[in-house]
């Protein structure tokens, strides 16, 4: 789990090696789409933002349901609050250069696994009634053999 703590000293970190950089950090729940388009009027507050590295990412080997968006938790966290968070800040990027004069672009990351080149998934029912399903589920260890 992440943590305030953990961010912080992460943060201090990346201060010691770069003294000029301004470094803050959110925490936000990634299984909440209200926590998301939060974090994303936090940002709007922001003088500016230059780049912005989106790396959750959820591992189960057994099914689980987010309790605030209902659906299965990897598929929520890797997959769909992901996207909802890189189109809301890319956004909120864009507007943040034009009215900055920006002359560099900012810059938008998302970090994926490399696991994902070795799944085998297959669904004929459609992805998200597919992952939300739990006699579906395969879990995360299972993705090398994995068709659906």
């Amino acid at each position: 789990m992440r943590s305030q703590s953990r961010g912080d000293a992460a943060a201090a970190k990346l201060r010691n090696e770069y003294p000029e950089a301004r470094v803050d950090v959110s925490i936000l729940d990634m299984a909440d789409y209200d926590s998301v388009l939060a974090f994303v009027q936090r940002c709007r507050d922001l003088e500016r933002i230059d780049y912005a590295v989106l790396n959750a990412g959820q591992q189960n080997q057994s099914f689980v349901r987010s309790d605030k968006a209902g659906h299965e938790m990897m598929f929520q966290v890797n997959y769909l609050s992901t996207a909802l968070l890189a189109l809301s800040l890319a956004t909120v990027m864009k507007e943040k250069r034009r009215h900055n004069n920006g002359s560099e672009p900012p810059v938008l990351s998302i970090v994926g696994s490399d696991t994902m080149w070795l799944s085998r998934f297959q669904t004929t029912d459609g992805i998200v009634a597919h992952m939300d399903n739990p006699a579906t589920f395969k879990g995360f260890g299972n993705i090398w053999t994995q068709n659906c």
